[in-house]
């Protein structure tokens, strides 16, 4: 425990990338950070999650996972395993959105997803 100007504050730094809430690595630590809040305790995570639910080959690639893209899920059930945790009142309080339109598709990080999926830029433009 660390205090910081009189407030008691738990540092948590929990690199859940690709983990996702699909295995236990995400949900322990989420179990453990509720353990350790105090009543009205606060926790903020940054992560990636989804609008909709990726192809299968995006999932099934094991190049789009390591990139923590194929391991990402749906908002929706990111937030229920919040809930699920123990946490209450879960909410948003601050999104970006990054559509493909914003993808550098000569990236050479974005070029080797293509390439491991065998699709072109013109078919990941299009979501499919």
């Amino acid at each position: 425990m660390v205090s910081f100007q009189g407030w008691n504050v738990v540092v948590v730094v929990v690199h859940l990338s690709s983990a996702r809430v699909r295995t236990e690595r995400f949900m322990r630590p989420m179990h453990a950070a509720f353990r350790v809040l105090k009543p009205n305790g606060r926790i903020m995570i940054s992560d990636m999650v989804l609008l909709k639910e990726l192809p299968d080959f995006i999932k099934n690639s094991i190049k789009a996972y390591v990139e923590c893209i194929g391991g990402a899920i749906l908002k929706e059930k990111y937030l229920a395993a919040m809930t699920e945790a123990g946490f209450q009142d879960v909410k948003i309080v601050d999104e970006t959105s990054f559509p493909a339109d914003l993808i550098d598709f000569n990236d050479p990080t974005a070029k080797a997803i293509l390439e491991d999926l065998k699709i072109s830029v013109e078919q990941a433009k299009k979501g499919q």
